[in-house]
């Protein structure tokens, strides 16, 4: 089987540190065979001056020289992770047909007009008030997947990360009725649902977790990514060939790959 990850971020992110080559590099020595390039594009930051431009023209440049240089070795997809979308919509359309990415995630790191998730402080907010910002997160990844332009939604369970991180809970089946509404709308848009393995190295579970997983193929999703969400040096891939081995486990016949037609489907062994 071809090992592949879908997600990852080099220097050109905001929160990246590594060259694309050193990242091809440590992709072939692990085994991997193609990754997508997916650094991050949070359209209302960067519109707002909150974050800092993204070198879109440097890292195109530094992309094609690695495709070249390791072709036939390793095959490095141009990509982009699209956070908050729908909050500019326009322009947002405008910029992926625009530079040609191959592979477009979705995603959403903050509710619009507010702090990306990871910068709130979650330990002594009211358990009301967490509850109620996860519903507005929920109902922001059916606008993504409206949205469109995208191959693969990211991380559906992204808030939790940092809920847990401040030492809350949150009991995910309340919103167990929601994620099965936006699971068939993502089964019947043709959209895959990723698996992110980024927290599964710090001593998480994968977003989403296995429970929200077999929950999306009882709703006939059967499209499923799996990133790293890498963003330094002995990270990239981390733990995506296990959790391909657990989706195959599961029932999944097919894993959706990044490729330079968008995405393509092949078996898990």
């Amino acid at each position: 089987m071809i090992l592949a990850d879908s997600h990852m971020h080099s220097e050109y992110s905001f929160d990246g540190v590594t060259a694309v080559d050193d990242i091809c590099e440590e992709y072939i020595s692990k085994g991997f065979s193609r990754a997508a390039l997916t650094d991050h594009y949070d359209i209302d930051y960067i519109e707002d001056r909150i974050y800092a431009p993204y070198d879109v023209d440097s890292a195109r440049r530094d992309y094609e020289l690695a495709a070249e240089k390791y072709a036939g070795k390793f095959d490095l997809i141009w990509g982009i992770e699209l956070g908050q979308a729908p909050f500019r919509a326009e322009n947002a359309r405008r910029f992926i047909a625009k530079h040609g990415f191959e592979f477009v995630i979705g995603s959403i790191h903050n509710l619009d007009m507010n702090p990306d998730f990871f910068y709130l402080d979650f330990s002594n907010m009211p358990d009301e008030m967490i509850r109620r910002l996860y519903a507005r997160y929920v109902d922001s990844l059916f606008e993504v997947v409206r949205f469109g332009n995208i191959h693969t939604l990211a991380h559906v369970t992204y808030p939790l990360r940092y809920i847990h991180r401040d030492g809350r809970a949150l009991d995910l089946s309340e919103f167990y009725d929601d994620y099965r509404r936006l699971f068939h709308e993502l089964a019947e848009s043709g959209i895959a649902l990723e698996v992110n393995t980024g927290k599964v190295r710090t001593g998480y579970v994968t977003s989403p977790d296995v429970d929200l997983i077999a929950l999306y193929r009882d709703c006939g999703g059967t499209l499923v990514t799996v990133g790293s969400d890498a963003h330094r040096g002995g990270d990239f891939g981390a733990d995506v060939e296990s959790t391909v081995k657990t989706l195959g486990k599961m029932g999944f016949g097919e894993l959706a790959i990044p490729s330079h037609g968008g995405i393509e489907t092949i078996r898990i062994d």
